[in-house]
């Protein structure tokens, strides 16, 4: 059982040690699962939709989750505003029962179904005998790359950011922006609607700008774009909350900056 609220220092030891454990669980599967790829298939092109759908089915599965969580999980436990559904422990319970099975029988589901190319499967190299000046030699000579820095200093920072957006996201729509569970559904729903704007503008952006000069320009613009919403509403130049304007400026907004 987790410790009280009123013990907020054991509470915090026990979230994080059970985040770390939870991440760790999940690495033993999603590495071997991940790096099973290349031994399926040694076409790049192959490989490449492997990896697509992978990526694709668990961003649309995370996204399903969340829009179930808000149009069905938090009404049948709670009948307020969003801030009362986050404060309330019962959905929280349900959404993780039901989360847990079904990463359970995606897991299975993948590992049956792979089970049958065992056989099949690409046979690795004889291994190399590594020594640790090697292995430090080599880690030297990838960070020598400055092509290899500059993607991965902005990987790094990107997934800083949207780690920060994902923790705060309910904080904002619930206490900030006092959005309905039903509207911060209806945003989650946006989330799709980006996928489909940015499949669209994508090849237009790069046909126009070149490859690496639109994901520039077009990344800036979304980092410039992304804060305008709450910095109108700090300087007074958004309606109150409950207004329709507020919710449909944030759908739109909110999905074009994703695209």
């Amino acid at each position: 059982m987790p410790p009280k609220a009123s013990l907020t220092q054991r509470l915090f030891w026990y979230l994080l040690c059970l985040s770390v454990l939870i991440r760790t669980g999940i690495t033993f599967f999603e590495t071997p699962n991940i790096a099973l790829a290349p031994e399926l298939t040694q076409d790049y092109n192959d490989r490449s939709r492997l990896i697509s759908y992978a990526h694709f089915f668990a961003w649309s599965g995370g996204n399903f989750m969340n829009i179930a969580m808000l149009f069905i999980v938090f009404p049948l436990f709670v009948t307020g505003s969003m801030s009362e559904a986050v404060s309330s422990r019962a959905p929280y319970t349900a959404y993780g029962v039901i989360a847990s099975v079904l990463i359970f029988i995606s897991i299975m589901v993948s590992s049956a179904g792979t089970h049958s190319r065992i056989p099949t499967l690409y046979s690795p190299p004889q291994q190399r005998k590594l020594t640790v000046p090697k292995i430090f030699k080599e880690i030297f000579e990838t960070l020598a790359n400055r092509s290899f820095v500059s993607i991965f200093a902005a990987s790094m920072l990107g997934a800083m950011g949207l780690g920060l957006k994902a923790s705060l996201h309910l904080y904002f729509v619930s206490y900030f922006w006092e959005f309905t569970p039903a509207e911060t559904g209806y945003l989650s729903i946006g989330i799709f609607l980006s996928a489909f704007i940015g499949f669209k503008i994508a090849p237009f952006v790069s046909e126009r700008m070149g490859k690496k000069n639109g994901a520039i320009i077009v990344g800036l613009v979304a980092f410039v774009a992304a804060p305008i919403p709450i910095c109108m509403r700090l300087f007074d130049m958004l309606p109150a909350n409950g207004d329709p304007i507020i919710f449909w400026f944030n759908l739109i907004l909110g999905s074009l900056i994703l695209a």
